[in-house]
Protein backbone atom coordinates (compact mmCIF):
# COMPACT_ATOMS: atom_id res chain seq x y z
CA UNK A 1 0.00 0.00 0.00
CA UNK A 2 1.33 3.27 -0.77
CA UNK A 3 2.17 5.93 1.84
CA UNK A 4 -0.13 8.97 1.80
CA UNK A 5 1.98 12.12 1.87
CA UNK A 6 1.48 14.27 4.85
CA UNK A 7 -1.92 16.21 4.53
CA UNK A 8 -3.31 19.34 6.83
CA UNK A 9 -6.81 19.99 6.25
CA UNK A 10 -8.53 23.52 6.65
CA UNK A 11 -12.16 24.23 7.67
CA UNK A 12 -15.13 26.07 9.59
CA UNK A 13 -17.59 24.30 11.76
CA UNK A 14 -20.33 24.67 8.99
CA UNK A 15 -18.15 23.24 6.28
CA UNK A 16 -17.49 20.49 8.55
CA UNK A 17 -21.14 19.65 9.03
CA UNK A 18 -21.58 19.00 5.52
CA UNK A 19 -19.21 16.44 5.04
CA UNK A 20 -18.28 12.63 6.78
CA UNK A 21 -15.83 13.42 9.61
CA UNK A 22 -14.96 9.41 9.79
CA UNK A 23 -13.84 10.31 5.70
CA UNK A 24 -10.95 12.53 7.35
CA UNK A 25 -9.08 10.47 9.44
CA UNK A 26 -8.48 8.22 5.94
CA UNK A 27 -7.14 10.73 4.60
CA UNK A 28 -5.61 13.64 6.50
CA UNK A 29 -2.65 13.83 9.63
CA UNK A 30 -4.27 16.94 10.97
CA UNK A 31 -7.61 18.89 11.31
CA UNK A 32 -8.14 22.70 12.12
CA UNK A 33 -11.39 23.51 12.47
CA UNK A 34 -12.45 27.19 13.04
CA UNK A 35 -15.61 27.87 15.39
CA UNK A 36 -17.50 31.08 16.21
CA UNK A 37 -17.11 31.61 19.88
CA UNK A 38 -21.11 31.70 20.45
CA UNK A 39 -21.55 28.21 19.57
CA UNK A 40 -22.15 26.83 22.93
CA UNK A 41 -23.23 23.02 21.65
CA UNK A 42 -21.97 20.62 18.97
CA UNK A 43 -23.96 17.84 17.53
CA UNK A 44 -22.72 14.30 19.25
CA UNK A 45 -21.83 12.49 16.22
CA UNK A 46 -19.56 15.70 15.17
CA UNK A 47 -18.01 15.41 18.60
CA UNK A 48 -17.28 11.44 18.31
CA UNK A 49 -16.03 11.08 15.06
CA UNK A 50 -13.92 14.13 15.79
CA UNK A 51 -12.16 12.36 19.28
CA UNK A 52 -11.46 9.52 16.93
CA UNK A 53 -8.78 11.76 15.27
CA UNK A 54 -7.27 12.46 19.22
CA UNK A 55 -4.34 15.19 18.51
CA UNK A 56 -4.77 15.40 15.30
CA UNK A 57 -8.05 17.71 15.60
CA UNK A 58 -7.46 21.41 16.30
CA UNK A 59 -10.15 23.50 17.06
CA UNK A 60 -9.20 27.28 16.56
CA UNK A 61 -11.97 30.06 18.76
CA UNK A 62 -13.10 32.56 16.28
CA UNK A 63 -14.28 35.57 18.14
CA UNK A 64 -16.79 36.53 15.81
CA UNK A 65 -18.79 34.47 13.36
CA UNK A 66 -18.84 36.63 10.14
CA UNK A 67 -17.64 34.81 6.78
CA UNK A 68 -14.84 37.74 6.87
CA UNK A 69 -13.47 36.51 9.94
CA UNK A 70 -13.14 32.70 9.32
CA UNK A 71 -11.76 33.95 5.63
CA UNK A 72 -8.95 35.64 7.89
CA UNK A 73 -8.25 33.36 10.45
CA UNK A 74 -7.73 30.38 7.95
CA UNK A 75 -6.28 32.84 5.57
CA UNK A 76 -3.58 33.40 8.60
CA UNK A 77 -3.37 29.74 10.31
CA UNK A 78 -1.96 28.49 6.27
CA UNK A 79 0.32 30.98 5.86
CA UNK A 80 1.87 30.45 9.77
CA UNK A 81 1.70 26.50 9.12
CA UNK A 82 3.27 27.48 5.19
CA UNK A 83 6.07 29.11 6.52
CA UNK A 84 7.13 26.32 9.80
CA UNK A 85 6.77 22.98 7.96
CA UNK A 86 8.34 21.67 4.90
CA UNK A 87 6.56 21.49 1.73
CA UNK A 88 5.81 18.06 1.50
CA UNK A 89 3.08 18.56 3.96
CA UNK A 90 0.29 19.49 1.78
CA UNK A 91 -3.13 21.44 2.33
CA UNK A 92 -6.79 21.02 1.31
CA UNK A 93 -9.33 23.68 2.24
CA UNK A 94 -12.42 22.40 2.89
CA UNK A 95 -15.26 24.81 1.67
CA UNK A 96 -17.34 26.16 -1.08
CA UNK A 97 -16.41 29.55 -0.80
CA UNK A 98 -14.31 30.79 -3.96
CA UNK A 99 -12.26 33.86 -1.96
CA UNK A 100 -9.69 30.80 -1.00
CA UNK A 101 -9.03 29.97 -4.92
CA UNK A 102 -6.27 33.07 -5.04
CA UNK A 103 -4.26 31.92 -1.75
CA UNK A 104 -4.61 28.51 -2.94
CA UNK A 105 -3.60 29.13 -6.40
CA UNK A 106 -0.44 31.67 -3.98
CA UNK A 107 0.10 28.57 -2.13
CA UNK A 108 1.08 26.20 -4.98
CA UNK A 109 3.00 28.51 -6.54
CA UNK A 110 5.08 28.24 -3.41
CA UNK A 111 5.59 24.76 -4.18
CA UNK A 112 3.35 23.63 -1.59
CA UNK A 113 0.43 21.06 -3.33
CA UNK A 114 -3.15 22.82 -2.36
CA UNK A 115 -6.28 22.17 -3.27
CA UNK A 116 -10.18 24.08 -2.62
CA UNK A 117 -12.41 20.97 -1.80
CA UNK A 118 -16.26 21.58 -2.21
CA UNK A 119 -18.71 20.26 0.36
CA UNK A 120 -22.17 20.80 -1.72
CA UNK A 121 -23.32 17.56 -3.26
CA UNK A 122 -23.72 17.06 -6.77
CA UNK A 123 -26.83 16.86 -8.19
CA UNK A 124 -27.54 14.14 -10.70
CA UNK A 125 -29.20 14.74 -13.49
CA UNK A 126 -32.50 12.67 -14.15
CA UNK A 127 -33.06 12.41 -18.23
CA UNK A 128 -36.31 11.98 -19.26
CA UNK A 129 -37.47 10.10 -22.49
CA UNK A 130 -41.03 10.78 -23.45
CA UNK A 131 -42.00 11.40 -20.02
CA UNK A 132 -40.83 8.65 -18.79
CA UNK A 133 -37.11 7.85 -16.66
CA UNK A 134 -35.09 5.46 -18.33
CA UNK A 135 -34.88 2.22 -16.23
CA UNK A 136 -31.02 2.20 -15.42
CA UNK A 137 -31.59 5.46 -13.79
CA UNK A 138 -34.29 4.10 -11.87
CA UNK A 139 -32.00 1.32 -10.72
CA UNK A 140 -30.99 1.54 -7.22
CA UNK A 141 -26.87 1.71 -8.17
CA UNK A 142 -27.54 4.74 -10.00
CA UNK A 143 -28.77 6.66 -6.66
CA UNK A 144 -26.54 4.98 -4.82
CA UNK A 145 -26.05 6.92 -1.17
CA UNK A 146 -22.71 5.56 -0.61
CA UNK A 147 -21.08 6.99 -3.15
CA UNK A 148 -17.59 8.69 -2.40
CA UNK A 149 -18.05 12.39 -1.40
CA UNK A 150 -16.25 15.25 -3.20
CA UNK A 151 -13.62 15.09 -0.20
CA UNK A 152 -12.30 11.12 -1.23
CA UNK A 153 -12.43 11.97 -4.82
CA UNK A 154 -10.66 15.47 -4.80
CA UNK A 155 -7.92 14.14 -2.08
CA UNK A 156 -7.77 10.61 -4.49
CA UNK A 157 -6.84 12.74 -7.68
CA UNK A 158 -4.01 14.63 -5.68
CA UNK A 159 -2.81 11.52 -4.52
CA UNK A 160 -2.38 10.44 -8.16
CA UNK A 161 -1.15 13.40 -9.36
CA UNK A 162 1.68 13.05 -6.92
CA UNK A 163 2.57 9.55 -8.20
Amino acid sequence: MAHLPRRYIFTDYESLKKVKISKLQKVCNKVYILIGKEVEQIPFQIVLHAQKLGKRVKWVSVENNSESDFRLHLSFLMGALHQKLGVETEFAVLSDDEYFDPLIDFINDAGRNCIRVKTKKKKKNKIVVDNVLPKEILEDEYFNEEEDDDLTEAIENLNAENN
